[in-house]
């Protein structure tokens, strides 16, 4: 039986302002979290990724249904891997991974204990060059140079994007050498999913060299700008997921 991956996508609404969506969305105590950020650019990102993620949870799970998003919360692991509580303290099992970018936040959450999870969101756009040469591992440093110039950006963003994703999985992030997690791409194959990723989910060969003996599995699609990636680890042998969008 295939483990349940529940997702979703949320788009900032213009017309609400951040004090509002605030009032309405989050917990006493990320209230008072919420009014010690100093920049509006990261009140609105850090609001969008916790209403994103309260979507997802009273969406998804049939218990939490009926409640208001304001009695339960989302905390943070010291290493930044979040979690929800229940309004008395309560913490859920499962794992949660929150990404945004823009005006957009891409949530993901399993209940699955054996599995763990991770997301990421980027805008396709020009990096630095040496972010390729610093970041990448010769692979894929070679897979970006086999790519036709013009799908440079979309190239460089899919590989990032997943290896954030596997990081995020790993609980180490930017602390872990990004050259530890590795994407296998084909010149020809990766022209030819750049070609379709328009809303399809494509899968991506990967492997972590710090991860032991359990099963990777990452996909990718693209929606406009945007490039999403999942990617998940379950130790014990291979698992069939279902990504389920709410």
């Amino acid at each position: 039986m295939a483990e349940i991956v529940t997702w979703t996508l949320l788009e900032e609404h213009p017309a609400n302002p951040d004090s509002r969506s605030a009032e309405r969305f989050l917990s006493p105590e990320e209230d008072e979290k919420y009014q010690q950020f100093k920049f509006p650019k990261r009140r609105r990102e850090w609001l969008l990724g916790r209403m994103a993620a309260k979507h997802l949870l009273i969406n998804s799970q049939a218990g939490f249904s009926t409640l208001s998003s304001r009695s339960f919360s989302i905390r943070n692991e010291p290493d930044g891997a979040p979690y929800f509580v229940t309004e008395d303290g309560k913490r859920l099992p499962g794992c949660l991974s929150i990404s945004h970018t823009r005006h957009l936040a891409l949530c993901a959450l399993t209940l699955a204990g054996s599995l763990q999870v991770g997301v990421d969101l980027e805008s396709i756009e020009p990096r630095f060059p040496a972010m390729v040469d610093d970041f990448f591992t010769p692979a894929e440093i070679e897979s970006v140079r086999a790519c036709p110039p013009e799908q440079h950006d979309l190239l460089i963003t899919l590989i990032w994007s997943a290896k954030e994703s596997m990081l995020k999985v790993l609980r180490k992030g930017l602390r872990l050498d990004t050259r530890q997690v590795e994407i296998y791409l084909h010149s020809k194959e990766i022209t030819d999913q750049l070609e379709t990723s328009e809303g399809n989910w494509l899968p991506l060969g990967a492997c972590c060299h710090d991860s032991g003996s359990g099963t990777w599995s990452v996909a990718w699609r693209r929606m406009g700008d945007f490039i999403l990636t999942f990617a998940s680890y379950s130790e014990g042998g291979e698992k069939a997921i279902q990504w389920v969008r709410v």
